[in-house]
């Protein structure tokens, strides 16, 4: 009735805590310390499969409802119990059945290669680096957005190459949707193949939270919850612009500044290894007549990023 998984027992991410179950959202499930997730293990999938088949078969409500909870505890699901959904449609068991071949998807592409290039490793809550991130997450909240951000988990992401050694390396926002923070953690940024960006091929940064999370929620209305990445952005001789530019970017420069109405407190600059982060909140109109409401950055060399730490989010 259904592809049936291997039983190869493998453990998904043991050193990726962040990552873990809650990859994908959990069924856009929200995260708590009281009830965290199980590891997701190819035991689980195939778990959940048999649970599926027994569903696919059963026209007894009281059935229904025990088999539904149990598949929301063999395959992770945070949150109130209330609120799991009864797998009682075929819409539900579909959907269901699509989410743990997502799943399996995933595991295969973190048995492969992953483990050998990156380490994420979470953030105790008194490290004074997650302390330093909650603050620029607070602090680069655009006025004008309409929600702020509460930040459940910070990990670091090690990665086997050096440091970026630049003298204006900043530490910037970069929102997507979560089915594409595996892949670049992975493999890194790649340039996009179409210029539909409004400053041309590049990987786009911004140093306000809240306009970076807009980009991960993009494809995700239902949920509230999802991740960002901070990375290390290596920006050199900036070009600076107030308006759309889809030109080649001069030779003399390494990245564009695309500026924005509102600035942050530019009174000095936090310093995290050695990347620079702004010390101050989005309160200052500068540039009225900038195209832009806050600040992007566009490099066209993925070599001048790299990812360092991966925040899991809800907006509130």
């Amino acid at each position: 009735m259904f592809p049936k998984m291997t039983t190869e027992f493998s453990s998904l991410l043991e050193d990726y805590p962040i990552l873990e179950a809650r990859f994908k959202n959990c069924r856009s499930g929200k995260i708590s310390e009281a009830n965290p997730p199980n590891p997701f293990t190819w035991e689980r999938i195939d778990e959940g499969l048999v649970i599926l088949q027994e569903l696919h078969n059963c026209d007894c409500s009281n059935r229904i409802k025990n088999l539904s909870n149990r598949f929301h505890v063999v395959i992770p699901y945070s949150g109130d119990t209330r609120d799991r959904p009864m797998i009682d449609t075929q819409a539900d068991f579909t959907d269901s059945l699509h989410y743990l071949h997502e799943c399996a998807e995933l595991l295969s592409l973190a048995k492969e290669e992953f483990p050998h290039k990156i380490r994420c490793l979470l953030l105790p809550k008194d490290d004074p680096v997650v302390d330093v991130i909650k603050q620029f997450v607070t602090a680069s909240s655009g006025p004008d957005h309409g929600f702020q951000i509460k930040v459940s988990a910070i990990s670091e992401l090690i990665l086997a190459k050096p440091r970026l050694q630049g003298n204006n390396v900043r530490l910037l926002f970069h929102g997507t949707e979560s089915a594409a923070i595996l892949s670049i953690i992975k493999n890194g940024f790649y340039l996009p193949e179409t210029n539909d960006g409004m400053f041309g091929k590049g990987v786009y940064f911004t140093d306000v939270s809240t306009k970076a999370t807009q980009y991960s929620f993009s494809g995700n209305i239902h949920s509230d919850s999802g991740y960002l990445l901070l990375c290390e952005v290596d920006l050199g001789n900036m070009k600076e612009t107030y308006e759309a530019d889809k030109s080649e970017l001069p030779k003399e420069y390494d990245s564009r500044a695309c500026v924005g109405k509102y600035q942050p407190n530019m009174e000095g600059f936090k310093q995290l290894g050695n990347a620079k982060l702004p010390n101050g909140t989005q309160l200052v109109m500068q540039h009225p007549s900038s195209v832009l409401n806050y600040n992007e950055y566009v490099v066209y060399n993925t070599e001048r990023i790299q990812p360092k730490y991966l925040l899991e989010i809800t907006m509130v």
